[in-house]
């Protein structure tokens, strides 16, 4: 992705990045990386944090910069597979057209990527080498293995 991005503070042996969306406002904002019960496997998230500290993945700040965001997310990406080679990525949108969102960025740039990640669609429990154009309920991203 050759957007901008916003500067990252890498926590956590990458497995935590922390930036400020500048848009409309000033909103704090959190990447986590959070290991599950299987090996290797981690969920992303992207979340806000509010005033009393705590996360929210569901709202909606319409700030302006969304592509910029969206850049930052996969800058880190990079970050987290460098220190966590053997990882799975795991995301979802919080929302329907939050996942949809996902699936256009990653429809616009798979060319870009698909050298260095392997992506895969998931619909249900069924994992599948990402398609163009096909709807999946979420995705898994991984270091291509050379």
């Amino acid at each position: 992705m050759n957007q901008p991005f916003y500067d990252l503070t890498t926590l956590d042996n990458a497995q935590t990045f922390n930036f400020e969306s500048i848009g409309k406002e000033k909103i704090k904002k959190k990447i986590l990386y959070q290991s599950t019960s299987g090996e290797n496997f981690y969920n992303l998230a992207l979340v806000d944090i509010l005033e009393d500290g705590s996360y929210d993945d569901t709202v909606e700040s319409n700030n302006g910069d969304m592509e910029k965001v969206l850049a930052t997310v996969v800058k880190s990406f990079i970050y987290f597979f460098e220190q966590n080679p053997e990882a799975i990525v795991l995301f979802k949108g919080s929302t329907e057209s939050r996942t949809r969102l996902y699936q256009i960025v990653i429809n616009k740039e798979l060319d870009n990527i698909i050298s260095r990640f392997t992506i895969l669609g998931i619909n249900g429990m069924k994992f599948e080498p990402f398609r163009k154009n096909k709807s999946y309920d979420g995705f898994a991203i991984a270091l291509k293995k050379h």
